[in-house]
């Protein structure tokens, strides 16, 4: 696919700026960077007679100023005389509460799934209606299900039944004891160790088993943390208090089953493994696998504002892996040498806490949704917001973020960080996702007509007309007389299944000269983007980014190329 640009600007003595070059000189750029802060007591309750005095900010281990400083309390934002007369008021788009309640099909068994979501309907209906804007979504091989924001209770309802039909894929992670528990492997193995007559090395196929289960798990986690990141950037432009609410089952993060380590050599040879200690290599690989796709979900988390808060709505288990009644087993693993080892106990929390601990969310366990849920909407409804200009421009690195309280004995969370990319490469990232994910469309009016030119080789040439008004688009005055402005465009294609082919910006600078600003006013911006795709059935977007202001808007048109309607 190629893109080439054309321009054509349809107003009474305008410039576009790739004919007549001209220079910013008066445009000053203000970033502030909010940080959302929830400081408890000792007892878990949410601390509220705090001022801006009380904190400490710092970026990089560098302190910085605080130069914005709100307090909410039950969603409702403590305001001073100045913020009010400034047009700062409760309903401001800063302050309004936006969750997204993910399904995650890959844990959750079916049964659990319908108690969760049945009690989950019944809450949001009765208990928080109207008070906040709630998504939904699920996620099982790829994003199943997803409503956009809402603040309608019932529409939220009706989503959850949707889901609740979709198909679950929990029962690849149940592990299978039958090895662990079978009665005639245990009194062999009491009796007498594997030999090179028997070639039964009952270690070797429990590290084949811990690593298909790690495998499966690995798997899970990637498409979560790859469906959950897509949806966090496109909301990523969207203001207010964000929160991801992750309805799951039991996340086991390394499912290693304790095994016995044969004395054939040949053992020691084939896999390095002398001793109960030591853990198998390729399962040590998978586990650093794993850390890498849970902390990449937490930067894309922290890049986009979200928090994210896990539910493990199967409640308490037993740790203890192998307990069986119907086989008799306590858990209790045999050893060959001792007759019995350490209860082989699970690992469900550290996937959780990763994902809570590096978003400042909160990590909650419980068969009776009511309550977490009730949590939750209490943690987002009560914190302080900081805000603060960094020191540096857009360099796509990067920022750790740490808030210390100066009292004691107070609990302090909030985002570990943010990654600071222009308005630009925010926009573009947000139009890669595939058309699955929500776009806002933005409030620039943007109007797009395409034209198919005909043949060229095996694509057809195509020509996407851009169109926007002039007085939509923030003018700034020049010192040399007229003023002046930029935008840029972005050329979204996507194909019939909906993924992103390319994402192609071209930016803009424009100028009016002095005396025409009036006339000006009345033209438009009509640039005309060129481009050849193969024939097939596609969805394109165009999108114009103003500049100075740094508002967009988009439009979108379905088109068939090359083949008959």
């Amino acid at each position: 696919m190629r893109v080439l640009v054309a321009v054509c600007v349809a107003c009474l003595g305008f410039n576009a700026g790739a004919q007549q070059p001209q220079t910013f000189t008066t445009t000053t750029e203000v970033r502030v960077v909010n940080v959302e802060v929830v400081v408890t007591d000792a007892e878990g309750l949410p601390v509220t007679d705090l001022g801006p005095q009380d904190f400490l900010l710092f970026e990089d281990g560098q302190p910085v100023e605080v130069s914005n400083f709100f307090k909410v309390v039950q969603a409702q934002p403590q305001l001073a005389t100045e913020d009010t007369s400034r047009g700062i008021g409760p309903q401001d788009e800063r302050f309004r509460r936006r969750l997204v309640l993910v399904v995650d099909n890959n844990f959750l068994d079916p049964v659990t799934r319908a108690r969760a979501l049945e009690k989950a309907k019944e809450f949001l209906t009765h208990s928080v209606a109207g008070e906040s804007e709630w998504a939904v979504a699920a996620i099982g091989q790829d994003l199943q299900y997803l409503l956009p924001f809402t603040s309608d209770a019932f529409q939220v309802a009706a989503a959850l039944d949707e889901v609740g039909k979709l198909p679950s894929f929990a029962s690849r992670h149940r592990l299978d004891f039958r090895l662990e528990n079978d009665p005639v492997r245990s009194q062999y193995l009491q009796t007498e160790e594997p030999s090179r007559g028997t070639r039964y090395d009952i270690g070797q196929t429990q590290r084949f088993a811990s690593q298909e289960r790690a495998r499966r798990n690995l798997q899970s986690f990637a498409v979560t943390a790859r469906v959950l990141g897509g949806l966090m950037r496109s909301y990523a432009t969207f203001g207010g208090r964000k929160a991801v609410v992750l309805l799951t089952g039991t996340m086991e993060f390394h499912p290693e089953a304790q095994y016995l380590v044969s004395n054939d050599p040949k053992t020691w040879a084939d896999t390095g493994l002398t001793d109960r200690a030591q853990s198998d290599p390729a399962l040590e690989s998978l586990k650093r696998d794993t850390e890498e796709v849970l902390q990449a979900l937490v930067r894309a988390a922290n890049s986009t504002g979200f928090q994210l808060y896990v539910i493990n709505t199967r409640g308490l288990e037993s740790p203890l892996r192998l307990h069986d009644v119907e086989n008799r087993q306590l858990g209790m693993v045999k050893n060959v040498g001792s007759f019995t080892a350490p209860p082989e106990t699970s690992d469900p929390e550290t996937a959780p806490l990763t994902l809570v601990q590096g978003t400042g969310g909160l990590y909650l366990r419980s068969n009776q949704i009511e309550k977490p849920l009730t949590k939750v909407l209490e943690d987002t409804a009560t914190y302080y917001s900081l805000g603060y200009a960094p020191k540096h421009p857009p360099d796509r690195q990067f920022h750790s973020i740490a808030v210390k309280v100066q009292r004691a004995g107070v609990k302090v969370r909030h985002r570990l960080g943010y990654l600071d990319l222009p308005e630009e490469e925010k926009l573009a990232q947000e139009l890669a996702t595939p058309l699955t994910f929500p776009k806002p469309k933005g409030a620039l009016p943007v109007t797009l007509s395409l034209e198919e030119r005909g043949p060229e080789g095996k694509e057809y040439r195509m020509a996407a007309q851009v169109t926007v008004p002039l007085s939509a688009l923030v003018f700034l005055p020049q010192p040399s007389g007229g003023v002046a402005a930029s935008c840029t465009v972005y050329l979204a294609v996507y194909n019939e299944k909906g993924e992103n082919l390319t994402v192609v910006p071209k930016s803009f600078p424009l100028s009016v000269p002095a005396g025409q600003e009036a006339a000006a006013k009345e033209g438009v911006f009509r640039p005309t983007l060129l481009f050849t795709i193969p024939p097939g059935a596609y969805t394109v977007a165009a999108t114009v980014l103003d500049g100075v202001a740094k508002e967009h808007g988009t439009a979108w048109q379905q088109v068939l190329v090359g083949r008959a309607p």
